[in-house]
């Protein structure tokens, strides 16, 4: 998912017989299994599938396959006590115009009452609060009234 465009086209034709959504989908469940067995802390780059996928290239993202299994991995990482990542740095990186997870992923995780945390994913140190503004908007557009916020003490809510 995060390798060059070839890698992935290959991947889509000699492991999914050229079905995108067929990856999508697995993309999705690798991501609910990770929840559950893991139950890691900070679930980040929920939608990092779509990072070359601009236009619709290689699969629908909003369609019933895509939906029900990005769906399936919410579910799971609410059930797990997951705090979801709203990441900056594909956007910081030119890979697209929306920030990991897309706005109806942010609604859907709204929906079910997760908590999100805003990160940059920074890989220098001029993009370690990029969007930051532009990324609690999202949030807040989603319908959150705060963001959690990683102290030496853990989470502490801040509000938007």
């Amino acid at each position: 998912m995060d390798g060059a465009p070839e890698e992935f086209e290959r991947c889509i034709r000699e492991e999914f017989g050229g079905d995108g959504e067929a990856l999508a989908e697995q993309y999705y469940r690798n991501v609910e299994q990770t929840a559950r067995r893991l139950r890691p802390h900070i679930l980040g780059h929920f939608d990092l599938v779509k990072k070359l996928n601009r236009g619709g290239r290689y699969f629908n993202e909003a369609s019933p396959r895509c939906r029900a299994a990005a769906e399936a991995a919410l579910a799971a990482a609410k059930a797990a006590g997951c705090v979801l990542e709203i990441n900056t740095g594909g956007v910081y990186r030119g890979y697209g115009s929306e920030y990991y997870p897309a706005p109806p992923l942010l609604r859907q995780w709204r929906a079910l009452g997760g908590e999100v945390v805003i990160t940059a994913d920074a890989h220098t140190a001029d993009a370690l609060t990029f969007d930051f503004d532009k990324a609690a908007a999202c949030a807040k557009a989603a319908g959150f009234d705060r963001v959690l916020v990683l102290t030496a003490r853990g989470f502490a809510p801040c509000p938007l």
